[in-house]
């Protein structure tokens, strides 16, 4: 027998072990526990048997399985717990509705480019557009600095110069829909993406389901704690519908937990206002937080230096992949076995909107609500996505070349040399 031979056995039960304490810990759903020991050849009796010899608390042994049945007695609706809504209840745009030969006039409409996020978003946006400048005849950008009335203007102004399509990074409320009507009876496809217009007839939207990253977190939270414990609920912008698509679906789950909500501030996805605002929560409430439900990065640094500065234990919260919040995360699981939640919230969703534009402009039949896939961050697999070498800026999770990585750092974003 070879040595690989006489090795395999006790591989198989490291691997085991792994796989059985993944899911424990609640690294590991069900589903995917369940797929991992069928394909290392281990049996029902066999896997009760590993599970039981690992010395693990109830709450957490039981920790997937609890959140996953409480979805199943809640009955949300499916695209409340899915990447997108039932495949059959999805529109699609007719082919050839909005063809027209190449190359073609873009425009771009951004509500504004004031944070990181939007920085490594137009970057990702100039990186394709550069790579398919035999499609663009020109490319014409304006940005309203959160001005409603200024992107109303902004979209006359490019639909004046002829644009074959029109990106946007649309202001939240129902103030774009009029004008956003007037370019599509005119022909002229709107793309959205990332932000959402309620009730406007666009084209093509792309982006998260802000009700599955919400729920996804919820879930988390349920997991991780056994289904108990005290949790703070770190929203984002009071009145704002992303805000509320966000907590909406994982409200309906921490309630119908046994956790217990004792606090909620708001964090207007910003590192200073979560800090000041939890710090305040914290000052006036001692007891015991074992949880903090949380919509992004930034905001998730600052709660915890809100909790470090307090000199209270920090508790499981989760974030997008902000650097920053990747990095202290990182450094936290070193020290002390610290676990999280983060997800991927993709700073090229402006890309994927020039990718459907260029689609539709050729006659593609293409999803009218392009929702994009959640890829979630564990501790596991958190050191494939921190960049240590990088600002906490950073977002783009190396989908930008290094080359351009360097440019955002260096240069000055303009869409004039296209």
């Amino acid at each position: 027998m070879s040595n690989r031979n006489r090795s395999t056995p006790m591989a198989t039960v490291r691997r085991v072990d792994r796989l059985c304490s993944e899911f424990l810990d609640g690294r590991l759903n069900r589903r995917d526990f369940l797929r991992g020991a069928a394909a290392l050849g281990i049996g029902a009796s066999a896997l009760g048997s590993a599970l039981g010899a690992l010395t693990f608390p109830v709450s957490a042994r039981a920790g997937e399985d609890m959140a996953e049945e409480l979805l199943k007695k809640l009955k949300l609706p499916y695209g409340w717990t899915h990447d997108a809504p039932a495949p059959a209840s999805r529109k699609k745009v007719p082919a050839g509705k909005y063809k027209k030969p190449g190359p073609w006039t873009i425009g771009f409409s951004n509500n504004y480019s004031s944070n990181s996020w939007r920085t490594n978003m137009l970057w990702c946006l100039k990186y394709d557009a550069v790579r398919n400048k035999d499609k663009i005849k020109k490319f014409l950008y304006t940005d309203s600095n959160q001005q409603i009335s200024k992107q109303i203007s902004d979209i006359q102004s490019l639909h004046a110069q002829d644009i074959d399509a029109l990106l946007l990074e649309p202001s939240v409320g129902k103030a774009l829909n009029p004008v956003v009507t007037q370019l599509q009876s005119a022909g002229v496809p709107v793309i959205p993406f990332d932000g959402v217009l309620e009730g406007a007839p666009y084209a093509v939207w792309t982006g998260m389901n802000l009700r599955y990253t919400g729920v996804s977190a919820a879930s988390f939270l349920v997991n991780k704690l056994g289904n108990q414990g005290n949790i703070l609920v770190c929203r984002g912008q009071a009145g704002n519908f992303i805000d509320t698509l966000w907590w909406e679906a994982a409200e309906k789950l921490v309630k119908a937990s046994k956790m217990k909500i004792v606090g909620q501030v708001y964090t207007n996805w910003d590192f200073a206002t979560a800090k000041q605002n939890v710090s305040k929560f914290l000052a006036s409430h001692p007891g015991q937080i074992d949880g903090v439900w949380n919509e992004n990065g930034a905001a998730a640094m600052g709660i915890i230096e809100a909790f470090e500065e307090a000199g209270r234990p920090i508790p499981p919260t989760m974030g997008d992949q902000n650097n920053g919040f990747l990095k202290k995360w990182q450094a936290l699981a070193k020290k002390n076995g610290y676990v999280a939640h983060g997800y991927i919230y993709p700073t090229w969703l402006s890309s994927y909107a020039l990718e459907d534009a260029f689609k539709i402009l050729s006659g593609e039949s293409v999803y009218r609500d392009d929702y994009k896939p959640l890829k979630v961050i564990t501790n596991d697999t958190l050191s494939q996505y921190v960049r240590p070498d990088l600002p906490d800026s950073y977002f783009s999770a190396d989908y930008l070349p290094k080359e351009w990585t360097k440019k955002m750092y260096s240069e000055k974003i303009t869409f004039n040399d296209l």
